[in-house]
């Protein structure tokens, strides 16, 4: 069962209130080479996890063999831009989802690590950036992926770049400016 409220990696965190107890309760059983503590039902989630790794990944812009948007808190708002829409595609082929918004969380959507690392490689491969594991479970909407990533383009790019590219906008009216945004 998912926590309300919570999101993220905080959503199936051991609650301090929590902690004490299942101290306690691995304290109190007999020792074993390892204890297994889990704040969700993990037959059912194991199970859920190899059957999606065993599922066929629709292949990318097929539409008839993706599966409609699942129903979400959020509401569907499509991506704003090239890097939205990018990451909102890796999304869409791994999870075989037709629709991806934004805003919708990686976890919500039915996400885990094993799919977190096929989607940081995929991206790694396509924006030719380092992308831990870490860093995509954190920031879980494709919103936020996306203006982590380019915030780390902006870090990454030397000063020299960025200022020939200032000149460059700078020269520009604003007709040629906004023909450029889009």
């Amino acid at each position: 069962s998912q926590r309300p409220g919570a999101a993220g990696l905080g959503r199936t965190a051991i609650q301090p209130a929590e902690a004490e107890a299942v101290l306690a309760r691995v304290l109190a059983a007999p020792a074993g080479p390892q204890v297994l503590v889990s704040t969700v039902d993990l037959p059912a989630r194991v199970e859920r996890w190899i059957h999606r790794a065993g599922m066929p990944v629709p292949p990318a812009g097929d539409e008839e063999a993706g599966r409609g948007r699942p129903a979400l808190a959020s509401p569907y708002v499509p991506p704003r831009n090239e890097l939205e829409e990018l990451i909102a595609g890796v999304w869409r082929e791994l999870f075989g989802f037709e629709e991806i918004g934004v805003f919708d969380d990686f976890y919500a959507l039915g996400g885990h690590s094993l799919l977190g690392t096929q989607v940081a490689a995929r991206l790694r491969d396509l924006l030719r950036v380092e992308l831990p594991l870490r860093e995509l479970l954190e920031h879980t909407t494709v919103a936020d992926l996306a203006k982590m990533l380019a915030a780390r383009q902006v870090e990454d790019t030397e000063p020299e770049d960025l200022e020939q590219f200032l000149a460059q906008l700078e020269a520009m009216s604003d007709e040629e400016a906004a023909a450029h945004a889009d």
